[in-house]
Formats: structure tokens, sequence, C-alpha cells
């Protein structure tokens, strides 16, 4: 971003050594983003600044969210500067005037803080000698309007909550609450809880300065209950979770589902049917209880102490009265069974569904330790159809699959752990299958956190993420929407390429080729489009026009040349 000014319209402070005042301050201060002074480079009857990059407000057009925060931190920059000139405090002040608010710019920085930046610093417009008197009217002040902004977690304020305002990061008091200030009516701007993905555009009415804005996180929980290995309709389920106490009851298909805010405390969630019970933390989307009821044998009438194993007494026994004989009664014809649909566990040799019969559905596997700590960032391979892919889980310990069929096998080993095999059957009624750990979880400490951003320096959210390591096994995960995946040391080798290729949709990026470094834990990516072939010709065509120009040219000086030797 350019700045400029008409030379002749301001009067330079440090006429002298103007270049050589910026050189020290970079040496001094140290040259960052953080730095406050921007360099002049000449021009045509103008003075010129450049600010790095685009998105930069001057404070005399500021936002009346984030302008009085700038003001402070410039006050605190040119103070910390003005200590670097000890009793030479004119020459810090001079070097520290700029004309007008105009030429003080600020911007939200990556992590949601303040850049601020000083152009046109050390020049000053010209006094004015002498003038007129004035004349004009009062401009009427802008109605404004107090605002405050609450942040509710399930009705109830969040105290203590980073979110974003415009970009800048704020948080909300001990109370859940953050005063805004009074600002303009019809001022417009945008409230984000990236986290819980929420983003609020607000106008700014008057009389309505409460905002509120729900970053509540729901997950789901679901009860299946099997009775005698068939669905169970009208089974009644109790389940108590963050202060709910709810009843349900299974459908046809012996489920039951309830939406209920997600725990931020990861307490339990209980769920009992029939006297069974059990207990597991909710994850998001979906988190399943399965129960296999079974109908109780009722007690022989005949065997006094109520066992169905010892037969009833027969004619043959002492004191057993003869059975009467029975009239005789019309043959009663066999009812037709009930027309379900048999499961492939169901049919004989394994018989399954035609596939034009089968169901599609998209599952999706949880990885929890024995423990029942849930297992981020675990690798597991699994194999459907003779086909093996190895996956790693993501923060909530889930892998997603991609669709399949009802019916299907499904072989899950452990990625770490050789012996750990566990085999399914995949039902379309069933969405979620653990795969459970036979040890305790770790501390996590051997865990490398892998940020990647795009073209334009924001994260890649939602990307599929391929590892490539010579002699080790490739993986596959996913990037979250901080553009942010983790992975354990114990998969790759340190200080050897270690190549990641990115997906996102139909696009697709270059390869990246790093390596871990064994006291390294966190690491930033970029990440570039892969050219398509349309671009890959058009560079080559204009290579080739180069290439043409570049030898016309030298057979063009060439003939020159021979003329002039003619002549």
């Amino acid at each position: 971003m350019n700045v400029k000014i008409k030379a002749e319209g301001v009067y330079c402070l440090v006429p002298n050594n103007y270049e050589q005042v910026y050189v020290q301050l970079k040496q001094a201060l140290g040259q960052n983003e953080d730095f406050l002074f921007t360099e002049r480079r000449p021009g045509a009857g103008y003075l010129q600044w450049d600010l790095p990059g685009d998105g930069w407000t001057s404070l005399k057009d500021g936002d009346p969210l984030t302008a009085d925060e700038a003001r402070r931190l410039l006050t605190q920059r040119r103070q910390a500067v003005a200590q670097m000139f000890g009793g030479n405090q004119e020459l810090a002040q001079r070097i520290m005037t700029v004309p007008d608010d105009g030429y003080v710019y600020y911007k939200a920085s990556p992590s949601g803080g303040m850049l601020i930046k000083l152009t046109a610093w050390g020049y000053r417009y010209p006094e004015r000698v002498g003038g007129g008197a004035s004349s004009g009217s009062a401009k009427a002040k802008d109605k404004t309007e107090p605002v405050t902004i609450t942040l509710l977690y399930d009705g109830k304020p969040v105290p203590n909550r980073t979110f974003s305002l415009n970009g800048f990061n704020r948080k909300t008091d001990e109370h859940g609450l953050f005063m805004a200030g009074d600002l303009p009516v019809g001022y417009q701007f945008d409230i984000e809880v990236s986290d819980v993905g929420v983003r609020q555009h607000v106008t700014v009415m008057p009389a309505q300065g409460q905002i509120q804005v729900d970053v509540t996180e729901f997950v789901s929980a679901q009860v299946r209950v099997m009775r005698d290995g068939k669905p169970a309709q009208g089974a009644q389920c109790r389940l108590v979770y963050m202060g709910r106490d709810m009843q349900l009851t299974t459908d046809v298909s012996g489920m039951a589902t309830a939406k209920v805010p997600l725990d931020p405390t990861k307490g339990m969630c209980t769920v009992s049917v029939e006297g069974e019970q059990q207990q597991q933390q909710l994850v998001p989307p979906l988190t399943t209880f399965s129960f296999d009821l079974k109908t109780p044998v009722a007690p022989d009438d005949h065997n006094e102490h109520g066992n169905a194993d010892t037969p009833a007494p027969t004619p043959d026994t002492p004191d057993a009265p003869a059975a009467p004989a029975a009239p005789d009664q019309p043959e009663t014809p066999p009812q037709p069974a009930d027309p379900e649909v048999p499961t492939p566990a169901d049919r004989p040799d394994g018989e399954q569904l035609k596939p034009d019969k089968r169901r599609q559905f998209q599952p999706y596997i949880k990885v929890v330790f024995k423990d029942g700590t849930i297992g981020k960032q675990y690798p597991i391979v699994v194999t459907i159809g003779g086909v093996s892919n190895r996956y790693v889980a993501d923060g909530q310990g889930i892998v997603r699959l991609q669709p399949l069929l009802e019916g299907e096998q499904m072989t899950v080993a452990d990625g770490l752990l050789e012996n750990n095999v566990q085999q399914y059957t995949l039902t379309a009624d069933q969405e979620e299958y653990v795969f459970t750990l036979p040890y305790d979880s770790t501390d996590g400490t051997n865990l490398v956190t892998i940020t990647v951003l795009d073209e334009k320096g924001q994260p890649l959210k939602g990307a599929t993420a391929f590892f490539k390591q010579k002699d080790v096994p490739d993986s596959i995960g996913y990037l979250n929407d901080s553009g942010t995946i983790s992975l354990s040391r114990q998969l790759y080798k340190s200080n050897e390429p270690l190549s990641l290729t990115l997906t996102l949709g139909k696009q697709e990026m270059k390869p990246i080729v790093f390596e871990l470094v064994d006291d390294d834990d966190e690491y930033l990516l970029q990440a570039y489009l892969k050219p398509t072939v349309g671009q890959i010709i058009s560079e080559i065509l204009a290579c080739l026009l180069m290439l043409a120009i570049f030898v016309g040219g030298w057979l063009l000086w060439g003939k020159l040349l021979l003329d002039s030797h003619a002549i």
C-alpha cells in the first residue's frame, strides 16, 4: 500500500539525514512487523512511503471499535522509542511527528493483535501565517448507542472467552460480557468465534445495544437397542448429561437420538435401558450407545424351583397325575414371519444383500484407549474390499470414511501395534464403529503440530493431507478449521525428508517437503496451488515467445552490424 504527499505541502524536521535516521532506527529497534517506521522513497514532486501488504486503516478514518486502542498503542510505542534518545527528547519528538492522523495506519495481525505504522514521520504541515475569521455552523453529533456483547453457551454467559471483532482479538470479562462502548447508530461490524465456526454480522440500532451471540456446540447422542438380536421398538431409555435428565423411546429400527449441548468440561453421559447402564464422553458429531438385551426365560409352572432346564414330571414319575387327553383340534396353519430384511449375518453361508438393494451410508471410526480416553491423532489401517488405507485420527479421535454400502466387511488394524486387529460388518443403522486400543493413553508429549497456510496466508481449512516418507507407510489426515493437524513422532523419522500433499475439493497443492526436528514441536508451512495443464502450456508459450524475441533481437543486431560494415 502506497502513501503519498506533495513535497511542497509539508516541512521536513530532519532534512539533512532522513535516510540515515531510518537506518539507525532499524538497527536499534529491529526490523520486523512491529517496526513503527516506514521507509521513504523518492518520487516526482511527491514523497512516498510503502506499507507492507493491504488492509491498513488510517487513524483519521479509524474504526470506532479499534481507533481508541490504536491511539493507546501508538502512545506506548512512541514512549518506548523516546526512551532510546535519553536526554535528546527534542530530536525524538521531531522524528515521531506526522502531519496528522491520516498518516498513522493500523491493521490486525495474523494472530488477531494490532500492527501500527507511521508514514510521513519527521514531517509536519507548514505553519499558517496570518489568517482571517472563520465562519460556519457546528456539525451535529452523530447518534450513538452503548453496545455490550455477551457470549452465551447453553443460555449462560461465558467468562474469559476469546473472540474477534472485525479481525481483532477481544475477550469477555469474568461475567461473560464485553463493553464495546458508544458506537454510531447504523455502524456495522462482525463478531467471530472461530473455534466453533460462529460468525454474526451486527448493525447498531437505537435501544438495541445488548448483543447476544450463541456459541453453543451441539452433539448428538444415539441409543441403539436390540432385543434377542432384533431392533427393540418402544424401549424406554434414560439419558443423563450436563444437568439434563431425558426420557427417550426407540423407534421401529430400535433407535433413539437426542441433540444436546456438548459439555465443555468433558463430563460423562449416562444412558440406562431396562437396568443396563453405559457411560462415555460425547464426541461431535455423533456418539452411539449400543444395547443388546436378552428376553428372560419364564419359569416353568411344574418346576417348584423355577429351573427351566429341569424336565417337568411325566406320567412315569410317581405322584405325577396323568395328563388328560387333549381333544381333537384342527391343525393351526403356521403364521407368516415378520417381513424383516435379514442382515448379512442372518443369511446362510455369509450371503449378502444384492448390490442394488443395499443402502449407502458414510460411517466413521472412533479410536479410544482402554481407559476411555480419545485416541487423538492416532494412526490406524482400514481395509475394505481388499483395499487398505492408512489414516490418522483427528483431534476428536475420529476417522471419517468414504460412502460405503451396508453389508461390507471392514478390518481395522492398529497403526503402532500389529496384533491389534478388529473386524466389523457394516450396517446402515450404525454410523459409528469404535476401535479400542488395548492400553491406557499416554500424555501426548510426542505430538508435533503442523499448520498450513494458503497463498494468501490464511489457514487451509478442511484440506485432506497425505504424508509420505521413505520406508514408512503413507498416512491420510485432515486439517482442522485452524489449518492444523497433529502427528505422533512415532510415525515418522526425524531429520529425513517428509512429503505433504494437500487436496481441497478438486484443488491440489504442490507437494511440501520438510523435515521433523527433534527439538521443534510446531511447524508452519505455506501451500501453493499446483498449476493446471492450461497454466503450464501458457508458461511454455510465454517462454517460447521470449526466446523468439531474444533470437530475433540478436538476428536484427547482426544484420545492422553487417550493414554498417558494408557502408
